[in-house]
């Protein structure tokens, strides 16, 4: 009786955890306003394709997208209502709930093989680092591939019981796997972790999983394959497998363990230290722990993929975050197994525990300052009507589109070259910006260019545009191309 009352209590405790990370997310978009730091390029790119999906407009066909169509199918509810701002408030914000609840299956994974302020400690030292507070104050697909993949997780590492309850598990974390496959394509990496854990399961569960991600994935995608078959292929595999805008290697090891060439970025070397850690202890005293074992996998799988791809932004490193999460709950656990006698043991962890949730929530309320200083002008600086104006059009920077309220319906008569990198030829660079642009130019009919892209209009000119219109108040100009004519549209 008294082991069900102290689980009981360390699942609240760890759904209270989840709670308060939650809410000091939502308090750093509400203290800047959802809105306050403008759209980047990737968030302008996703809110756009899901609005327009919305509004009958597919992905690969009537947009230009370079990823699978998970997120657009999540935020296509969206597309109803009367504001873009207020989807993008929505959006957000349920960004920072995804990220909650990402924090809350890593604490009851951890629950599982550990004491309740380790799993603590792994849910604040994993929505605590930098990618991850980024990524969930923003509309972009990490949050939703961390939740997915953390199902699936949970679903796999489940203390057996019994054949059925065994069976419907293996089978819900294939769904999930397959949902998190919707969103990016290197979630097929998690079946790495999920083969070095195999031993509480049979081959039979690793195939239910694999049928189950199969069906899922295939549920999903194939609608738009099929309004599209050579868009969706050239757009997302062959895009993503013939991208030569390679990252530098010192963004890499930047991005991934925290090193530059002449300095430690400490914040982001976090992750490193936990996997350090992580692997000594599978290595010696750990060696039969399947959360831990699964952890390290799933990093060292994950880190792989960031070293070896093509291209890596900052916030894919938030990617990173369950696996550091569930290492880390593992070493904390470790740490307090050595640090503390058993009298002391539930007095420092509950210290810990404590002293490092006040530090997430003091991590999250310090990006408040950098969110109302930093990212100005805000989004409605971009706004330009683009409603009465028919045709294909494209711009440099999407949120210029997308605040326009600029959006393809299902009447066929307006198109989006929305990421300009996916409609290139395969094997072009993000670098070659120029030529990048002029082959979109010569797929529209219409073109917003900002403040900062005076450089493209001698593109513009040259292809036959003339400007239409131009907002002095923000930098924002309207081109058209008089007779027409579209290269692609």
């Amino acid at each position: 009786m008294a082991d069900r009352s102290n689980d009981r209590m360390s699942h609240r405790a760890v759904a209270a955890t989840a709670v308060v990370l939650g809410a000091a997310r939502l308090a750093v978009i509400a203290a800047t306003g959802p809105t306050a730091r403008g759209l980047d390029s990737d968030e302008s790119i996703y809110v756009t394709a899901g609005l327009a999906l919305g509004r009958g407009a597919l992905p690969y066909r009537d947009v230009t997208v370079a990823q699978p169509p998970g997120l657009f199918v999540l935020l296509a509810p969206l597309g109803q209502l009367r504001s873009v701002l207020d989807a993008i408030t929505v959006a957000r914000i349920g960004s920072a709930l995804a990220g909650a609840f990402a924090a809350y299956l890593i604490g009851r994974i951890a629950l599982r093989q550990y004491a309740t302020a380790a799993a603590i400690a792994a849910m604040v030292i994993a929505a605590t680092l930098p990618a991850v507070a980024v990524a969930e104050r923003s509309v972009l697909i990490e949050p939703w591939l961390n939740l997915f993949t953390l199902l699936a997780a949970a679903c796999w590492l489940a203390t057996p019981t019994d054949d059925h309850r065994d069976r419907r598990s293996a089978w819900a974390a294939g769904v999930a796997l397959g949902a998190a496959l919707t969103f990016k394509f290197w979630a097929i990496g998690l079946l790495v972790p999920i083969i070095a854990t195999r031993a509480h399961r049979s081959w039979r569960d690793l195939g239910r999983v694999l049928g189950g991600a199969a069906a899922t994935f295939a549920l999903v995608v194939i609608p738009f394959v099929a309004a599209s078959p050579s868009g969706f292929v050239e757009q997302t595999i062959g895009y993503q497998s013939g991208r030569t805008d390679g990252t530098a290697l010192h963004d890499r090891l930047r991005g991934v363990f925290g090193l530059g060439w002449d300095q430690l970025a400490w914040r982001e070397a976090v992750p490193t230290l936990v996997a350090a850690l992580a692997v000594v202890l599978l290595c010696t005293r750990r060696r039969s722990d399947p959360v831990l074992r699964f952890g390290v996998a799933w990093y060292v799988t994950t880190v792989a993929a960031f070293l070896v791809g093509p291209y890596f932004g900052f916030h894919y490193a938030a990617a990173l975050a369950p696996a550091v999460g569930l290492m880390a709950a593992a070493v904390v656990a470790e740490a307090l197994t050595l640090v503390a006698t058993p009298d002391l043991r539930p007095r420092t962890a509950g210290i810990a525990a404590i002293a490092l949730l006040a530090l997430g929530v003091t991590n999250d309320l310090r990006w408040v300052r950098g969110d109302a200083l930093g990212r100005a002008p805000a989004v409605e600086s971009f706004a330009v009507d683009l409603r009465d104006e028919p045709g294909t059009v494209w711009s440099p920077s999407p949120e210029r589109i997308l605040v326009g309220d600029r959006l393809p319906g299902s009447d066929g008569d307006r198109r989006l070259q929305l990421d300009p990198f996916a409609a290139t030829a395969p094997g072009a660079s993000r670098a070659d910006g120029v030529a990048a642009a002029r082959t979109l130019v010569e797929r529209s009919d219409l073109v917003v260019l900002g403040p900062d892209d005076e450089p493209l209009e001698r593109v513009l000119r040259q292809s036959g545009f003339v400007q239409i219109r131009r907002d002095t108040a923000t930098g924002s100009s309207l081109w058209h191309r008089p007779d027409g004519a579209s290269g692609g549209g």
